[in-house]
């Protein structure tokens, strides 16, 4: 289940790289994710955020999802070239390492191959949004209408409606 997930999570790497113009082939996630042929291999690099975790069971690997216990439990596909010498912030305790980071590499099918060495996780930043009405301020500023429909409830309701 979680090795489907991360095959879907490269596959909407692959698409949206491919959409960028630069010659990415799009991933296609295998029948069977538990075989051998887990999916097609793609022609350019592929990248993004994933946490990279490793334990007794396994060496490093993408997750797809992570169960937030202590140490972090997850499985998914294998990262090949991957050293926790040449990262920083990997938590570790129980045997377990892992981390968030940025990962750029090549997808054979079954496997990543790192081609560029992990980075910190992108962080999508800040959105550049006004919240300025585009309508005047009235005289005497923003009152409240009416106070008994400004409330939780009503906020949810509103929420919900949209």
């Amino acid at each position: 289940m979680l090795r489907r997930g991360v095959i879907a999570g490269l596959v909407v790497l692959a698409v949206g790289a491919g959409c960028s113009g630069d010659g990415d082939d799009d991933v296609r996630a295998g029948d069977d994710p538990g075989t051998a042929a887990a999916g097609e291999p793609a022609d350019g690099p592929l990248h993004g955020t994933f946490t990279v975790l490793e334990n007794a069971e396994h060496g490093p690997q993408l997750c797809s999802s992570v169960q937030e216990s202590l140490p972090p439990q997850c499985g998914g596909l294998d990262v090949v070239g991957w050293s926790w010498d040449d990262v920083d912030d990997e938590e570790s305790t129980g045997g377990t390492t892992w981390g968030s980071y940025e990962v750029v590499g090549t997808w054979d099918g079954e496997r990543l191959t790192l081609t560029a060495p992990p980075a910190p996780p992108q962080s999508p930043g800040a959105p550049d949004t006004d919240f300025a009405s585009p309508c005047p301020e009235p005289d005497g500023g923003w009152q409240v209408v009416d106070p008994a429909t400004t409330n939780d409830d009503t906020l949810q309701a509103a929420q919900a409606r949209a």
